[in-house]
């Protein structure tokens, strides 16, 4: 005679199956999902080596042929300025300077009391940037020397390297000027190229020499 009870499965132990396979399948996917990816190859844009600058539209270097603006004509001489810095006196302190015409001293400056005084006033000028070097030589009378003389020691700075009786040197407004006392005769020589009484004093003793002084 057949049974007809069906034959019992074992439902517990088919579930302590499907728990570790699933717990197998979790693992691995919770390994897989740890593992470092590669890292990027970097490109070239980013190795950090610098990329070569651009080369200027424009570039402010002359070119050799460029040649200086000319300066305006500044007028002829007095010949007799010749007799103060001769033309080999001048090459010989600055072969960059040029005897031209002496303008009006600028009011209340030494020069421009030298020529109220009736001194000759002569400007040597540089070729170059146009600094100009200005001297005046006057023989004023007994009583406007003795003044000039005293205004000079009240209220100038001694500078005996100059030469002469008694020598003066200071910078007024940038524009060193020297006063030199020989003898009769009051000396002024004045330019923003000299910062101090060495530079005049190159001038000074050719000057010197020249009026036998």
């Amino acid at each position: 005679m057949v049974s007809l009870r069906s034959p019992r499965v074992d439902v517990r132990g088919f579930a302590r199956t499907a728990t570790a396979a699933a717990l197998v399948a979790g693992a691995a996917l919770f390994l897989s999902g740890c593992t470092p990816e590669p890292a990027a190859t970097p490109s070239a844009s980013a190795s950090g080596a610098p990329s070569p600058s651009a080369t200027p539209s424009g570039s402010s270097v002359p070119t050799p042929d460029e040649t200086p603006p000319e300066l305006p004509d500044l007028g002829e001489a007095a010949p007799e300025c010749a007799e103060v810095l001769s033309a080999d006196d001048v090459y010989a302190y600055n072969p960059n300077y040029s005897a031209v015409a002496a303008p009006t001293p600028s009011a209340g400056s030494a020069l421009a009391e030298a020529a109220d005084l009736g001194g000759r006033i002569c400007r040597w000028s540089n070729d170059t940037n146009a600094f100009p070097i200005d001297v005046a030589v006057t023989i004023p009378g007994a009583s406007e020397f003795d003044r000039v003389s005293e205004e000079a020691e009240t209220s100038s700075t001694p500078a005996s390297e100059l030469g002469g009786d008694a020598a003066y040197f200071d910078v007024v407004d940038g524009t060193g000027v020297a006063q030199v006392f020989a003898d009769d005769h009051w000396i002024v020589l004045s330019s923003p190229f000299f910062a101090g009484a060495a530079e005049a004093r190159e001038l000074v003793a050719p000057i010197l020499t020249n009026l036998e002084l």
